[in-house]
């Protein structure tokens, strides 16, 4: 019982974290009135290289990805 509730929890907070980011750095995007699954279809799970230096982290992201100009006005924005 105790496992199904953290799970639960986890999930609430998911949610409700994507509701603040739809609402907040997505308002002036496509995505705006996207469902949950789809944002994390399109905006999370994507195919990137992530090169981490001592004072930067470099992000490349797939050449044929086809959101990358909304994905970094959403980077932009945070």
């Amino acid at each position: 019982f105790q496992r199904q509730s953290v799970q639960n929890v986890s999930v609430v907070i998911a949610y409700i974290l994507l509701e603040y980011i739809r609402s907040t750095v997505l308002s002036g995007t496509e995505f705006v009135s996207k469902q949950c699954a789809t944002l994390r279809l399109k905006l999370i799970k994507i195919g990137a290289t992530l090169l981490f230096n001592t004072r930067k982290i470099k992000i490349s992201l797939a050449a044929a990805y086809p959101y990358k100009k909304t994905f970094w006005q959403i980077l932009e924005h945070t």
